[in-house]
């Protein structure tokens, strides 16, 4: 979190995707995903979460069209808070919810036709999205037919673990600072 506070980790990620073309995006995703086939993967996950709006993000799930090998994919537009939305992080969730979730459903289902929704995924952590925050996102998500997974407790632990089981989410990774009561849960 202290390398993401000082511009670097996902707030330095999010700056070069968003200043990158589509040309050059598909260019390193395709060499990286031929790279990984040649060592014998099939399937991996891709996930969004470095461009943190609507164009970026939804450019970012184009990706995963390039092949050559089957992509799970996970919408995580709720990864940071990005940097012009740092004073007003509800603001953002708000656009997670009501701009983005919509926006990657209607593209889905027009250029996808036939595969399944993404996995929605928050960031649920001191410094990224409280627990209320991804509450919302990911009730959003839901009932816009979403598949749901969760980050959480990676440096404390905020109850997450709990929300994921609340709403029935199909996978919570990190689980690194996740209380005794939250691991029964799950």
């Amino acid at each position: 979190m202290e390398i993401m506070n000082a511009g670097g980790g996902i707030a330095s990620t999010v700056r070069q995707t968003r200043a990158a073309s589509i040309d050059t995006l598909v260019t390193q995703a395709r060499h990286r995903l031929r790279r990984m086939l040649s060592h014998g993967t099939t399937t991996t996950e891709s996930k969004t979460g470095y461009g943190l709006d609507t164009h970026t993000e939804e450019t970012i799930l184009r990706l995963n069209e390039q092949g050559p090998i089957e992509l799970a994919t996970t919408f995580l537009g709720a990864h940071a808070i990005p940097i012009e939305y740092c004073n007003c992080p509800d603001e953002y969730t708000n656009l997670v919810c009501v701009e983005m979730l919509p926006a990657v459903k209607e593209w889905r289902e027009k250029n996808a036709v036939g595969h399944p929704l993404p996995f929605v995924a928050v960031f649920c952590e001191t410094g990224a999205f409280n627990l209320d925050q991804s509450r919302l996102i990911l009730e959003r998500a839901r009932t816009l037919g979403f598949p749901l997974k969760i980050h959480v407790d990676e440096f404390y632990g905020l109850g997450g673990a709990g929300l994921a089981v609340e709403l029935d989410a199909t996978s919570a990774d990190h689980l690194v600072y996740t209380s005794a009561e939250d691991i029964l849960a799950l």
